[in-house]
């Protein structure tokens, strides 16, 4: 069996500020979490996947001849690991879906971002890893080196939005301790967050299927109330450095909104919504 490990060479994952580990650490990552486990006895290699992985004519230069195996994890109703999902079994892969709601609480409260907030704050970040993996982490300096290049201010915010719109957000916090967080901002009324959820799965859907589509550059229209949602999320994905370009917003017919941008944006923007929604 040989497994995928997703990832790029630009973005949010990968930017040493925020994330300062190598490919070589999260690897170690993953052969510490699975070794003495029935599963590792079954695994042949670990290889880097582009990203997003469903550009299989690139993934074909890593991958092993087929029959190839699949997993990917449903996260409340997230359309890009469902469109992954079909995309790889119209290439005749065998795809095997995890439903995210089915796996313990720490498990579904196991994102990056929050395990790197929780470290930079001196939380318990270890809960939402493997043991071996948290040991791991300790022997290369993890909590020094997140808390190097992790504002506090910035790892609070990370973790009170989250805390505010997750739907385990109140377990979250007692969980890790994190009371005066959550409690410090004024929560979303659920009305607001049906409403932002229901922007998110529009502009994803746009995203997904763009007007124009020339060389390295898409196309997308959005309603106003919409585009607005687009460019508060991509002025907060800029300032945390997840993005690098600007996409091109102008005002197009019948009161929609244009939007161009390049493919990666597009990709990025894409991975970050799956997140949120």
């Amino acid at each position: 069996m040989r497994f995928g490990l997703e990832t790029e060479a630009t973005g949010y994952d990968s930017c040493l500020e925020t994330n300062p580990l190598n490919y070589w650490e999260r690897l170690n990552c993953i052969k510490v979490a699975l070794n003495g486990t029935l599963l590792a006895q079954s695994v042949e290699a670990i290889v880097p996947l582009p990203r997003p992985s469903v550009n299989l004519e690139k993934a074909n230069r890593f991958l092993p001849p087929k029959p190839r195996h699949f997993i990917l994890c449903e996260r409340w109703g997230d359309e890009v690991e469902k469109w992954k999902a079909e995309t790889y079994k119209q290439n005749g892969e065998s795809v095997f879906m995890v439903m995210s709601r089915e796996l313990p609480p720490h498990a579904q409260l196991a994102e990056s971002a929050i395990i790197r907030s929780l470290a930079a704050l001196g939380g318990a970040w270890e809960l939402l890893v493997p043991e071996a993996t948290a040991n791991y982490l300790k022997t290369i300096d993890f909590e020094s080196r997140i808390s190097a290049g992790l504002e506090k201010s910035e790892a609070r915010r990370i973790v009170a939005q989250y805390y505010s719109s997750h739907h385990l957000g109140r377990f979250a916090a007692e969980l890790f301790g994190e009371l005066d967080v959550i409690d410090s901002i004024p929560l979303r009324t659920s009305h607001e967050i049906v409403r932002r959820r229901l922007s998110y799965q529009k502009i994803l859907e746009s995203l997904r299927t763009p007007v124009k589509e020339i060389e390295e550059e898409v196309t997308v229209f959005l309603e106003g109330k919409d585009c607005t949602v687009l460019q508060e999320l991509i002025a907060e994905m800029m300032r945390l450095g997840k993005l690098r370009t600007i996409p091109q917003v102008l005002q197009g017919p019948a009161g929609l909104y244009e939007a161009t941008m390049t493919l990666q944006t597009r990709n990025l923007l894409l991975s970050e919504l799956a997140e949120r929604k």
